[in-house]
């Protein structure tokens, strides 16, 4: 649109469009690099406000139980789920009209509505509430109900003294035999929670069937994703008829490997019905991501839900602990921990120059992406233990664990996203190599989740400093590591020969090959570029190259934003046509 042409109707509602797409073995996009729209950066916002409710109830007295963990764990990856698929649809369309800024505050009210209801599944120890017997228990049917008898009876003893008032929760489902139970309510705020993540689902296959009508050239691809929508309908359903906390568990178990696994199972599918219809003559349109805008987005989130392990370490101090205090020091130690945590993952990928997980193949791409599930879902859970931490001079183990847990979980996801991205560094260049250095993740993974169990005696001032201690290592060894690194650098004429011989001696480009039949047939590239290109070495593709046939790879990926290099002076210019106000404004910024 021109700067001078009038806004109009179809400007605030357009047609559907998709932005980037694969047509036969070939990808097209937009030239300019996109960037995200202040909704999406809004909604990203809203989402951790929202989701963080889902963790509140963890940081209350008795809370930090694997009961709870477990809980929201399953609870989490519906909303998870739900953020993902506006990520997607964004990222495919991305039009920024009406239309999408009402798609996205559908979503928001759906996400709230899900996250109220999700939230109001409380579970609480036997004693901590009144019990009564649930209508779907039998009598003799197990030890379980006639505990729950027993307790029952003290229960409704005592309120009757207390003349029919208390403020005990009423628990009427016992889990198994841990001794823990559901609260009244809880199956009514399962399946509401269920439909509300429903109703998400349905609305994205709504958009993908309207978008399936109006663009005739995709419609085959964007049908094609709506399959696995009704296999989590019909999987959830029978929620709505069971009353079982072991069947519901198992269920939405189900439910999420199901969602889980549809990721891959899509891209198969796609795959096979684009060589269907090529060797037909008929190749098709498969709405394809903009990597730049996925990896911008994924960043950014990261950085959101890692805030709220800081905002969770502050603290209004009271006359007890004006000036520096030990509670300022834990405070400080919590913040600098999650200081830590957002430098290694800045820096998730050990390498200085990378090709990231969102090109190297579909299975890293979409593992890269549900990665994020597990590590957000940690360091929310690592965000709902701070308060107690920084607050009392010392804790019950289960806010420990809590802490030692997600620390672990965190640190193992952002291993593999580093295992992910291929390294496009010299070998041998840097002072320690790429998986030394995501070794040591692993080993402070591991150190991480042991440590609650060697510091059984400490406080948690010194609890904290022991993670701070560890991750200033791991930082120091992750930035030292890396000096004398030298990334690969693109050779034009050696890219064509390898892309040329990927597509040598096989009649379908899209077909699968093995790496020896690669390397073989870029050794003959090679071979028939050189007799065209003299200047062009004959080598073999081997980790001691000094080149990569990757041309659009992004500044993160070409090492612009490792520390110490983004901030280097670029090449300067004068700009002279400014009046006075305008140049002042600039200083009094």
């Amino acid at each position: 649109m021109d700067d001078q042409d009038p806004i109009q109707l179809k400007h605030l509602f357009k047609r559907p469009v998709v932005r980037q797409w694969l047509y036969n073995g070939n990808y097209y996009r937009e030239k300019d690099e996109r960037q995200s729209s202040r909704f999406e950066l809004f909604s990203d916002l809203l989402f951790v406000g929202v989701v963080h409710q889902l963790a509140d109830g963890l940081a209350e007295e008795g809370a930090a139980t694997a009961l709870n963990v477990a809980k929201f764990v399953l609870v989490f990856y519906p909303a998870f789920s739900i953020w993902s698929d506006m990520r997607r649809q964004l990222n495919m369309s991305g039009t920024d009209d009406c239309f999408q800024r009402l798609y996205v505050l559908v979503i928001m009210l759906i996400l709230v509505g899900y996250t109220s209801n999700a939230a109001g599944i409380l579970i609480f120890p036997a004693h901590a509430g009144t019990i009564l017997m649930s209508h779907n228990q039998e009598l003799g049917a197990d030890g379980t109900v006639a505990l729950a008898a027993e307790y029952g009876l003290r229960s409704l003893s005592r309120r009757a003294e207390e003349g029919g008032h208390s403020e005990r929760p009423v628990l009427v489902e016992a889990i198994g035999n841990t001794g823990y139970w559901f609260a009244e309510g809880y199956h009514r705020a399962v399946y509401s929670s269920i439909a509300f993540y429903l109703s998400a689902k349905v609305l994205k296959l709504m958009v993908h069937f309207v978008y399936g009508l109006m663009l005739p050239k995709f419609r085959t691809a964007l049908w094609v994703e709506m399959v696995p929508i009704f296999l989590l309908a019909c999987t959830y359903l029978p929620l709505a008829f069971i009353y079982n906390p072991g069947w519901i568990c198992a269920i939405i178990v189900a439910g999420i490997i199901i969602d889980l696994f549809s990721k891959y199972l899509i891209n198969g599918l796609l795959q096979r019905v684009h060589r269907y219809y090529k060797r037909k003559g008929k190749p098709i349109f498969i709405p394809a991501q903009s990597v730049e805008h996925i990896a911008e987005r994924t960043v950014l989130f990261v950085v959101l839900v890692t805030g709220e392990c800081i905002l969770n370490s502050t603290f209004v101090a009271t006359h007890e602990h004006y000036g520096l205090s030990t509670q300022l020091l834990r405070a400080s130690l919590s913040v600098i921990n999650s200081f830590y945590l957002v430098w290694i993952y800045f820096d998730c990928d050990a390498s200085r120059t990378f090709l990231h997980a969102l090109r190297v193949n579909p299975w890293s791409a979409i593992t890269f992406s549900l990665l994020h599930y597990p590590l957000c879902a940690a360091l929310i859970l690592l965000s709902s233990s701070i308060p107690r931490l920084v607050k009392n001079s010392s804790s019950e183990m289960g806010y420990r664990w809590f802490y030692a847990a997600s620390m672990s979980v965190a640190m193992l996801c952002m291993a593999i996203i580093g295992l992910l991205h291929r390294n496009l560094d010299i070998a041998g260049s840097a002072y320690w190599s790429q998986r030394a250095r995501i070794a040591f993740r692993l080993v402070c993974s591991a150190g991480f989740a042991l440590l609650p169990l060697g510091g059984e005696d400490w406080n948690n001032l010194e609890f904290l400093l022991a993670y701070n201690i560890i991750l200033g290592l791991l930082v120091f060894s992750e930035t030292a590591g890396k000096l004398g690194v030298v990334g690969r650098k693109f050779d034009q004429a050696k890219a064509d020969a390898y892309y040329a011989a990927l597509k040598s001696d096989s009649a379908d480009p899209e077909e699968k090959r093995s790496a020896e039949e690669v390397f073989k047939a870029l050794q003959e590239g090679l071979e028939a570029n050189e007799a065209i290109n003299p200047h062009t070495s004959r080598v073999k593709l081997s980790k001691k190259d000094v080149w990569h046939p990757y041309e659009d790879l992004m500044g993160d990926e070409r090492g612009d934003e490792d520390v110490g290099v983004e901030g280097e002076l670029g090449q300067m210019e004068v700009k002279e046509r400014m009046d006075a106000g305008q140049r002042w404004a600039l200083v009094a910024n």
